[in-house]
């Protein structure tokens, strides 16, 4: 009666707008290893390509050898791995001037005592990056065209706002981006911490600098002092942690299986000394009883260092340790291990099947305990997803059982999201 009850209150019409579940579980919860009947059917059909938003696994992000910035800054990477246009930015005189104050700006940001004196020593008004993204728009003149087609639309990494044109796209790309960096360079740290970073990231520029430098080095020193580096950790995966699942996937023979993929979300032990959690594994028993049954041909773990805070030990790593250890093969298992949330266990887990090449249009089942499959697939969960990350990462979402949920992953996935630059 408790999850009946649960899934009424979880399904509440508080976003009418958000695709949420077609269903409420009534099933009873599998506390053993049997596998229900799971009909990938239920998730129902699509219409579209999702048009204009883009997946082209052929695109090779801009590498400017600082990987933190890759990841959560992309577009300004993309404007520093280009001389030309950097060029154009860095001779404009409205963003030379704009640069030149920040950069005074930010050297002052060294005798800050607090947080609040840093932030305001860094801080954009809406105003302040309005005007600058509008001016570097206008400077980047008869390139912006190619510049928005072939490296901001292609990169999937901006599709949440893949319905804009070229000029309004890339203006609030660079609007947004400076708001996140200057998010990330006022995070609580000590003074001497925040000394250090200012210090570091007047080091690691040349001036004079482009507009958008002396907040986004700030922000990058800021997180590498106070080791936040869980965005990178593991990178590159498809080399690395998920190369045998990576290699495996253009063989797998798709129409023999009703899903695409197995994901678990990770569940924390909030202890520091413990590596997996009782949960965790209960979830890792399911998804395997799942695997066995050939419900799937790959299992995705999901999972960063999180409960408790800067844990050494990632969900997903103990996970796949885990599955590996009672006998799931290596080139079966997929790890996202930087989510942090619920919402970004289902954004992850969609991006990097997309990225791999897994079929996009087949679905997919989260395989997790009863309370939080009620949770994921109830309305407010659709509500925190666009509060949260700006989107909601499937097309499609049904339950199939009290454990199991179907879902057919969105391209908005691939967009990049720094407000937790922990996880991008």
């Amino acid at each position: 009666m408790l999850l009946v009850a649960l899934a009424g209150v979880a399904c509440r019409r508080d976003d009418p707008a958000a695709p949420v579940a077609d269903t409420a579980p009534e099933e009873e919860e599998d506390t053993g290893l049997a596998v229900p009947a799971l009909d990938p059917g239920k998730c129902g059909a699509v219409e579209g390509d999702e048009s204009p938003m883009v997946l082209d696994r052929t695109f090779v992000p801009a590498s400017t050898g600082r990987k933190l910035e890759d990841k959560a800054f992309p577009i300004f990477s993309e404007l520093e791995a280009d001389p030309a246009l950097l060029s154009r930015l860095r001779a404009d005189a409205t963003l030379s001037g704009i640069a030149a104050a920040r950069e005074t700006r930010l050297k002052d940001a060294r005798s800050c005592a607090d947080t609040a004196c840093a932030a305001a020593s860094v801080a954009w008004t809406d105003d302040e990056r309005a005007a600058a993204a509008d001016a570097a728009v206008a400077a980047l003149g008869d390139a912006l065209p190619a510049f928005a087609r072939d490296r901001v639309r292609k990169s999937g990494s901006f599709n949440v706002d893949a319905a804009l044109d070229d000029a309004a796209l890339v203006r609030k790309a660079i609007a947004d981006g400076l708001s996140r960096a200057a998010l990330a360079a006022t995070r609580d740290v000590s003074p001497e911490m925040r000394a250090k970073a200012v210090t570091d990231a007047l080091a690691s520029r040349s001036s004079p600098m482009a507009f958008f430098e002396p907040t986004l080095a700030l922000a990058l020193s800021t997180l590498e002092a106070d080791g936040r580096d869980e965005a990178i950790r593991y990178e590159p995966l498809a080399s690395g942690e998920n190369a045998a699942a990576v290699a495996a996937i253009p063989s797998i023979a798709w129409a023999s299986f009703p899903f695409a993929a197995i994901v678990v979300p990770g569940l924390g032990p909030g202890d520091p000394e413990t590596a997996l959690s009782e949960g965790g594994r209960a979830r890792c028993d399911l998804a395997a009883a799942r695997f066995r049954a050939g419900i799937a041909p790959l299992v995705v773990l999901s999972g960063g260092h999180v409960h408790p805070d800067r844990t050494r030990f990632a969900e997903a790593i103990e996970m796949k340790k885990y599955l590996r250890s009672i006998g799931v093969p290596e080139a079966a298992l997929l790890v996202d291990p930087h989510a942090r949330h619920t919402t970004t266990n289902l954004r992850n887990t969609s991006r990097l099947l997309l990225r791999y090449g897994v079929p996009a249009e087949r679905p997919v089942l989260v395989t997790t305990d009863a309370f939080q499959s009620v949770y994921i697939i109830g309305r407010p969960f659709a509500v925190r997803c666009r509060d949260e990350i700006g989107l909601v990462p499937w097309r499609k979402l049904a339950s199939l059982s009290i454990n199991d949920t179907c879902m057919l992953p969105s391209r908005v996935s691939l967009t990049v999201e720094a407000r937790d630059p922990l996880d991008p």
